[in-house]
């Protein structure tokens, strides 16, 4: 009901005191009679989806919180009978109904155009299984309901104890079938192995130490062995599967190789999702590299690909640290590739590409170090010998090769580049060298880093432009034949 104001007194002239007052209370009566009720049991809510979908999560393992947010696009305040979960006790979800952590929340009142959040969280017993609840909202006998679902991983759990490390048998297998998750760090002992099988799929959890420093890798004192197969590639990734964590860099810590590690292979590998790849701790102990990757993927790192600590000196003939044969690296906040503090390293037909599609970046993609400086400010230097055969080494800054090296006589710094197609603006020495022409690579923009395509184009200057490495191997990152002379980079180009 509707009032007009009138004119103030003027309007009541004529009448006594007692009529005043009289009529006075009769409107103040009539008014609260109209007066709407504030609160209607009715609706409506509208909900952010109209099912909730957690990505595949693993059994016995609590998952993220999903957001439900439910709105009263009505003009008036709604009183919210009950929001419960539909399998009540049984249920594997559980919910914190704005800020009030409970799967019953009774006589909930939402204001007019006002919003609220529920998270929503699970964690199931389930062995890969779909699992469904709903949640129900009943407001003045009506209901309406928001479906929750997920799918149910089984998986093998390894788990490290709180503020310690989770020391493997001696010679554990990994396999293929149920995935693999690692929680904190998970250590081959020296003089032990860990071997893993074509096709297994390992994920690492998130997990922090007390300065929130992730912490979830694979330690290896001994040796590690990856023996994947093209079209059933080991995979190590991040545990959460969902939306943008699906190609997100820093949820896990990485591969470190500690100094007494020796004879790591690693073939047909796809590693992401990280804080750094692999990190390669001091010169080889024996007569082969301490670590050789062979047609492999490292992607999405926070920090670094792949990361070379030399720290000590190495005489004439000593096998390098790192090996790496048609291999891709790309996608990397720092660098796709970085030896520090001295190494020696070869690499065979490798492509380090980066481009700032997903971060910002200044610092040249590659990078040579040749000393190490303590914190009481005192130089350590360390020589540098570093081989590129038939590399591509490319990205979105003008110079994708950098150096941070002090000047002795006694520990150069000697990279060569033969037969390589790099971006730089230094005076690089190597046969062959092709400076400053960009690799028409076929798609490296594609918005999701999975996708992009750093496979030559036609134009490509990398087209039969390489060294022969047969006597090394004789096909590319994708298994097919490399022709005679070989093009550079991680990819042979294959007119479709």
């Amino acid at each position: 009901m509707t009032f007009h104001q009138g004119s103030g007194v003027s309007k009541f002239a004529g009448m006594n005191l007692k009529a005043t007052w009289t009529f006075g209370i009769f409107l103040l009566l009539l008014f609260g009679a109209c007066k709407p009720d504030p609160i209607t049991g009715d609706g409506p809510l509208e909900f952010s989806e109209d099912t909730v979908s957690f990505d595949s999560i693993f059994t016995g393992y609590a998952s993220p919180s999903e957001r439900l947010i439910f709105t009263n696009t009505g003009n008036r305040k709604i009183k919210i009978d009950a929001i419960y979960l539909e399998a009540g006790d049984q249920s594997e979800f559980d919910m914190i109904v704005d800020g009030k952590d409970s799967n019953l929340v009774k006589h909930y009142e939402l204001a007019a155009g006002d919003s609220a959040v529920i998270f929503i969280k699970m964690q199931s017993n389930e062995l890969d299984d779909f699992v469904r609840d709903r949640i129900i909202f009943e407001s003045g006998g009506k209901q309406q309901a928001v479906v929750i679902e997920t799918w149910v991983l089984d998986a093998n759990f390894i788990s490290a104890p709180p503020d310690s490390v989770l020391v493997l048998s001696c010679n554990t297998v990994l396999f293929p079938g149920k995935p693999y998750v690692l929680d904190g760090i998970i250590r081959v002992a020296e003089g032990c192995t860990l071997r893993i099988e074509a096709g297994t799929v390992i994920h690492f959890t998130p997990r922090k130490d007390e300065n929130f420093n992730l912490i979830s890798m694979i330690e290896v004192l001994g040796t590690l062995q990856i023996a994947g197969t093209l079209g059933n590639e080991v995979i190590l990734q991040q545990s959460r599967l969902d939306g943008v964590y699906e190609e997100n860099p820093g949820q896990w810590r990485g591969i470190r190789l500690w100094t007494t590690s020796r004879d790591n292979t690693i073939r047909h590998a796809i590693i992401k999702n990280g804080l750094i790849g692999i990190e390669v701790d001091s010169v080889t102990v024996n007569a082969s590299p301490k670590l050789l990757i062979e047609q492999s993927e490292i992607r999405n790192m926070a920090g670094y690909g792949l990361l070379a600590i030399g720290a000590s000196g190495f005489p004439a003939g000593t096998p390098p640290i790192i090996r790496a044969d048609n291999c891709l690296l790309h996608n990397c906040a720092f660098n796709t590739m970085l030896v520090y503090a001295g190494g020696n390293c070869e690499f065979n037909n490798c492509t380090f590409a980066n481009y700032t599609l997903d971060f910002t970046r200044k610092d040249p993609q590659i990078g040579f170090s040749n000393y190490f400086e303590d914190t009481a400010g005192t130089v350590f230097p360390f020589e540098v010998d570093v081989k590129f055969r038939n590399c591509i080494i490319w990205g979105s800054e003008e110079e994708e090769v950098g150096y941070d090296t002090v000047t002795l006589a006694s520990f150069p710094v000697k990279t060569t580049f033969d037969r390589c197609v790099v971006r730089s603006t230094f005076l690089l020495s190597g046969a062959g060298l092709i400076f400053n022409q960009d690799p028409a690579f076929i798609d490296p923009f594609h918005e999701y880093p999975q996708h992009r395509n750093y496979r030559p184009g036609s134009s490509s200057p990398a087209i039969n432009s390489g060294e022969d490495l047969s006597n090394l191997f004789y096909d590319d990152l994708d298994g097919m034949l490399r022709s005679q002379p070989f093009d550079i980079g991680a990819f042979e180009f294959f007119q479709e």
